[in-house]
């Protein structure tokens, strides 16, 4: 036997070196869910044509038949919002593993969200090169991340960018108050963003006058994953225009400037005051890390990428909510907007812990899929105040001014991604002063590859705009 297992580790070893690994291929595939107990689901898997698991009492029993080639195996992940641990299949037969300690909660979480049975189609080593590959996304010599993350951007969203490696800096007196910045960094950060929500542009600016000074205002963090591009301060700023240009041609972004349509811009020209005091009301919040993910989650599917689904967050969230070194990002990006929308379900506020949220969202019968889903509220504060993102913050300026007025103000900026901020028909389509434009119709003003902002200026605003929209 230990020279079948040994057989296998070698095996695997080599084809290891063979493997050059794809970007996100660590994240499992859900191939089932067990609901009921005694009562088994029979999966497929890469090895194995023929699995079936069943959850009897306090252990999954996993019956493997029908052999693809001697040498295959097929690695598992069992989990819940309590436990997550794999196991590698590579004989036939029978295979039992023993839940040990299951608690009340735990056992109320089986009887309703059930065990999900995720397959690691790359396999344990595979699965190790997937994530190295995905690294290389955001760590190394920049020349090399830029490569790696024009390769994601073709084989994730079939775009291959064109060398454009041209400079274009306005005046600043053409440039509008309202002009809306649309940026680009192939830093890994961006690419992830564009993917995930479909978008062409990873981050969002606008330029506001104060005190008869230009400034480019954001929402902007220090880069989580790799080299500080972007000086301190962080949060909601302002930066002066002349100095804005030149970081951003350091920090290799690609940047168009989209011009607002007339109509619209005679709005935020005759209430830029009501800009200029929105902007200093939010000033120096930090980034908007509490509704990132929640603008980008409208549906209980369809908004994940391959085979990312909300089994797999909500499980991963279960375990990181253990540790005190995950659980404060955790409260930070999941466990806090959760509780919004649990208060406004109980209809008083709550601070529940993961653990406590699942059990709740178990006694009122409302999964936490659907919970997700729930729109975010642009009145809402957390603990650190209003949380804005990039293209929320934007967009929320724009409604300050009321250009959003002919639908009653009736949206949520904080619902909006990069992706719908564009899409949205306020912009000219025609402007563009001579010299920059980019061959897509954009005014481009630096960047070393063309921009495409596909469907841009195409959807005219409606009320509740953005909250139930599949990305996928």
């Amino acid at each position: 036997m230990k020279l079948i297992f040994l057989l296998f580790y070698l095996f695997n070893c080599v084809n290891s070196f063979i493997y050059p690994g794809h970007y996100f291929g660590f994240v499992p595939e859900l191939k089932g869910v067990i609901k009921n107990y005694n009562t088994p689901v029979n999966l497929s898997f890469g090895c194995f044509n023929n699995v079936s698991i069943s959850l009897r009492n306090e252990s999954v029993n996993i019956e493997t038949s029908n052999k693809q080639g001697y040498l295959c195996y097929d690695t598992i992940l069992v989990s819940n919002h309590h436990r997550m641990f794999f196991k590698n299949l590579f004989l036939p037969g029978s295979t039992k593993i023993e839940l040990h300690n299951i608690s009340n909660f735990e056992r109320n979480d089986l009887n309703y969200y059930g065990l999900n049975i995720f397959h690691v189609k790359n396999g344990l080593f595979g699965s190790l090169i997937d994530m190295y590959k995905t690294s290389k996304l955001f760590k190394g010599d920049e020349q090399e991340i830029e490569r790696e993350n024009l390769k994601f951007i073709k084989g994730k969203m079939n775009h291959e960018y064109q060398l454009w490696n041209k400079s274009f800096h306005i005046d600043e007196s053409n440039i509008n108050s309202g002009d809306y910045f649309s940026i680009t960094r192939l830093d890994g950060l961006d690419p992830m963003i564009m993917w995930g929500t479909g978008s062409f542009s990873g981050h969002t600016a606008i330029a506001l006058r104060i005190n008869g000074e230009l400034y480019i205002c954001e929402s902007t963090d220090a880069n989580p994953f790799g080299k500080l591009y972007w000086p301190p301060p962080y949060g909601i700023i302002k930066t002066p225009y002349k100095k804005w240009l030149e970081l951003a041609e350091k920090a290799s972004y690609l940047v168009v400037v989209l011009r607002l349509d007339n109509n619209y811009q005679k709005i935020f020209n005759d209430n830029i005051d009501l800009a200029i005091n929105f902007y200093n009301d939010v000033e120096n919040l930090p980034y908007g890390k509490h509704n990132f993910l929640f603008g980008w989650i409208d549906t209980e599917e369809n908004n994940y990428p391959e085979d990312l689904t909300h089994q797999f967050i909500t499980n991963s969230a279960g375990l990181l909510a253990r540790y005190n070194l995950t659980k404060s990002e955790l409260d930070i990006f999941i466990t806090e907007p959760i509780n919004q929308r649990l208060s406004i379900i109980l209809n008083k506020e709550v601070d529940y812990t993961f653990e406590e949220i699942i059990q709740t969202t178990i006694e009122l019968n409302f999964p936490i899929s659907k919970l997700l889903t729930l729109p975010e509220n642009d009145n809402w504060s957390y603990s650190n105040g209003k949380s804005l993102v990039c293209n929320t913050f934007v967009t929320e300026m724009y409604k300050s001014v009321g250009i959003f007025k002919e639908i009653n103000n009736n949206i949520e900026a904080t619902e909006f991604t990069p992706r719908d901020s564009y899409m949205l028909k306020i912009f000219n389509s025609e402007w563009n002063l001579p010299g920059c434009n980019n061959n897509n119709n954009l005014c481009q003003i630096m960047g070393k590859y063309e921009v495409i902002l596909p469907e841009f200026n195409t959807i005219k605003m409606y009320e509740k705009m953005n909250q139930k929209c599949p990305s996928l």
